[in-house]
């Protein structure tokens, strides 16, 4: 039941896939891009944010990739990240990777995230104004499928601490504000996504040679 419904919601995907008419499938050489598949990034822990880190992070790691004009992103697999809660169950949908072919998916390689940890925990100070430690891990997976058996080329997990000296008022901030990208917890957003995207990119770029 569990394989059939994913299978459903991939096969649903299909429509989705080349979604950006700022992209181009080739160098100005004529070679051809690698072709990725960005599975939404999974985060079903509970935070005291109150916005969806799963699209704010999928959004800036999606645009760290077409930034560098190296990459090819397709919408394959789309919808199969908005239904995975965690990245163990990647493991048993492998065992039978028939699901990987079946949706005449264009891409070569699949990208999986999972944030698996955020959390803000305010330092111990009488001075205002009141500070936080940030930690946060992703895990990363990214899988080759460019021939009939699939090959993890990259599982990671990517952790950090960041010092939050000052928080805005996240109730009238969203995401997509410079206000937010400025402040010292959207900083630390950007780093850990700059370093999951230049990973991510070094693997499969290496993966091409």
């Amino acid at each position: 039941m569990m394989k059939a419904l994913f299978l459903a919601l991939i096969l649903t995907s299909c429509a989705e896939r080349n979604f950006s008419a700022n992209q181009f499938k080739y160098h100005d050489s004529g070679a051809p891009k690698p072709r990725i598949a960005l599975v939404p990034v999974i985060a079903t822990k509970p935070t005291n944010l109150p916005w969806d880190l799963s699209s704010e992070f999928t959004d800036v790691i999606s645009e760290k990739f077409l930034e560098t004009k190296q990459f090819f992103l397709t919408k394959d697999f789309s919808v199969l990240g908005k239904h995975l809660t965690d990245l163990s169950e990647i493991n048993p949908l492998l065992e039978d990777i028939k699901w990987l072919y079946e949706n005449a998916s264009t891409s070569e390689f699949i990208v999986f995230i999972e944030l698996v940890e955020h959390n803000l925990t305010p330092k111990k100070s009488r001075i205002p104004p009141q500070s936080y430690f940030l930690d946060i891990a992703f895990r990363v997976h990214v899988i080759d499928i460019r021939s009939p058996e699939p090959k993890v080329i990259l599982q990671e997990l990517i952790q950090d601490t960041f010092n939050i000296s000052i928080m805005l008022d996240y109730s009238s901030e969203n995401p997509g504000k410079t206000a937010f990208f400025l402040s010292p917890l959207g900083m630390a957003h950007t780093q850990m996504v700059k370093r999951i995207t230049k990973q991510i990119q070094e693997y499969i770029l290496l993966s091409k040679i």
